[in-house]
């Protein structure tokens, strides 16, 4: 058999045009592909800004609750949120957008009669409409919807975009201050066996009765953790005579407390419930002694300049000086004032507030006077290398088995120097900064 040329002619036209068919098809694919991904972008974009514009609202109205409510309860912010008939009937998923013939949103709906928290808010560009609303309720723990017990509301913010889209937000508020609940007692010693001198001064005063008032709500004057440290300080104690807290029999050494032990008669009676465990949290202190140095209104480092507390103080400031700070005689000051180092506080020296010393853990009491630190005062010994300032705080926290060593308080020279708890002067120096989130949710 011969092969003949002839026979194969056109076979390259019908190649090329199926290759040029196969060609067309891919690029069509290609094309549907591309569009179909553009559209897809686009629209998670829209997603996108509505999720931004929801967390606009949930910030917008995180602050107008605060400026609102400040350092009240919620209760009366939830009977205005759940409008005139005192039913809360908002619901998340009954929440839609109410839009005109442009595509434009003019209000929501799904609500009821319920007020929200920020009404119907445009951020609205020619090239990029939206808006957002936010809304409060009562978190779920509560079962009253119109009743806080606990400090905690949940606001739920929505944000619209083009084209309708939609995303709505929530999030758990509540009440952020600076330092944690404050322990009830006139001096808090945390750690393993505190060592404890209040001198021989006959003239000295210590009272656990709220803002030294007798017959009202009481503390005890000092507060420890665990029985062995109870009984560290009872044993080191110095004149007992001169302390004295609620209704007989709590004085002298019925004093001292163990703020873990629900059962100690002291704490018992007084009814404040045991100590926030925060406080036995080495880290969790060593972070609020960070916090509180980047928000200190008044801050000073030994190593870099001399240091001495500010000429007035408000109620509550706070004043932080990173190393040790011995009082000038005849001040007055209030609010938060932490010390990392040692506190060596003159005769006359009074402050209202709390007062921290927090890292080396160490007060010393000097020289006569009439000094009066009301409020609480809280040492602990976490700075296991106490060596001045350490900007990074390193080595806090490293001494086995749980980061504290033993606090020290003690006092040199005579005077009427009083110590007292006093609530009104803890609430005034730890106010509430700003309300915190604590849980978040994207629906």
């Amino acid at each position: 058999m011969r092969w003949n040329p002839e026979d194969s002619r056109g076979s390259a036209l019908v190649m090329a045009m199926f290759a040029l068919v196969l060609l067309s098809g891919m690029g069509v694919a290609l094309l549907f592909l591309s569009r179909n991904e553009s559209k897809m972008s686009q629209a998670n974009l829209r997603l996108r800004k509505a999720f931004y514009l929801a967390e606009s609202g949930l910030e917008d109205a995180r602050t107008t609750l605060f400026l609102l409510n400040g350092e009240g309860p919620f209760s009366d912010d939830l009977a205005t949120a759940a409008g005139p008939d005192g039913v809360m009937d908002f619901d998340p998923e009954n929440l839609t957008g109410v839009y005109d013939g442009n595509g434009n949103v003019t209000g929501f709906a799904g609500f009821g009669d319920d007020v929200p928290l920020r009404a119907m808010t445009s951020l609205a560009t020619a090239e990029s409409p939206g808006w957002y609303a936010a809304f409060l309720t009562n978190d779920a723990i509560d079962v009253d919807p119109v009743v806080d017990t606990n400090e905690r509301v949940m606001i739920t913010a929505v944000g619209v975009g083009a084209h309708r889209s939609l995303e709505i937000v929530q999030a758990i508020v509540r009440p952020y201050q600076y330092v944690p609940s404050v322990p009830a007692a006139a001096v808090t010693m945390l750690g393993p066996l505190p060592s404890y001198d209040n001198g021989n001064s006959v003239a000295q005063s210590h009272t656990g009765n709220d803002c030294g008032v007798p017959g009202g709500a009481f503390a005890p004057i000092i507060g420890t953790i665990g029985s062995a440290a109870s009984g560290q300080v009872e044993g080191d104690m110095n004149r007992p005579d001169t302390f004295s807290s609620g209704p007989l029999p709590f004085e002298g050494g019925d004093t001292i407390g163990d703020l873990t032990d629900p059962t100690d008669p002291i704490v018992a009676d007084a009814g404040h419930g045991t100590i926030d465990p925060v406080w036995e949290d080495c880290e969790a202190l060593k972070e609020m002694m960070l916090n509180l140095a980047l928000n200190a209104d008044y801050y000073c480092n030994p190593d870099l300049a001399s240091c001495s507390l500010p000429s007035t103080s408000a109620a509550d400031d706070v004043i932080f000086i990173d190393g040790d700070l011995t009082t000038t005689p005849h001040a007055s000051f209030t609010g938060i004032l932490a010390i990392t180092g040692k506190l060596t506080y003159k005769g006359n020296t009074d402050w209202d507030g709390v007062i921290l010393v927090i890292g080396e853990g160490i007060i010393e009491r000097n020289g006569g006077g009439s000094s009066q630190p009301s409020g609480s005062v809280i040492i602990a010994a976490i700075d296991p290398t106490p060596d001045g300032p350490n900007a990074d705080k390193s080595d806090w926290c490293t001494t086995p088995p749980d980061g504290f060593s033993s606090a020290r308080y003690y006092t040199t020279g005579g005077g009427n120097s009083e110590v007292e708890w006093c609530t009104g002067n803890v609430d005034a120096a730890n106010s509430t900064r700003s309300y915190r989130v604590v849980e978040f949710l994207q629906r």
